[in-house]
């Protein structure tokens, strides 16, 4: 059986775009030289996507 843990993270706007601009920087070969799997590459991409980009309005990223 796998367990899944899932996690809150909040983050205020700046936090969350900083963070996108690292996910975006990193190419699927460096997620793997760090030693993630391609189901946790593929959950990075779930998370970049779901961060706001530099133009949006103050916001809370919030139960991602």
């Amino acid at each position: 059986m796998k367990v899944r843990k899932k996690y809150q993270i909040i983050l205020d706007f700046n936090e969350a775009v900083a963070l996108k601009k690292i996910l975006g920087s990193m190419s699927d070969k460096a997620k793997q030289n760090i030693g993630l799997n391609a189901n946790q590459i593929e959950s990075v991409r779930e998370l970049y996507n779901l961060l706001p980009y530099e133009n949006e309005n103050n916001r809370r990223v919030e139960n991602i």
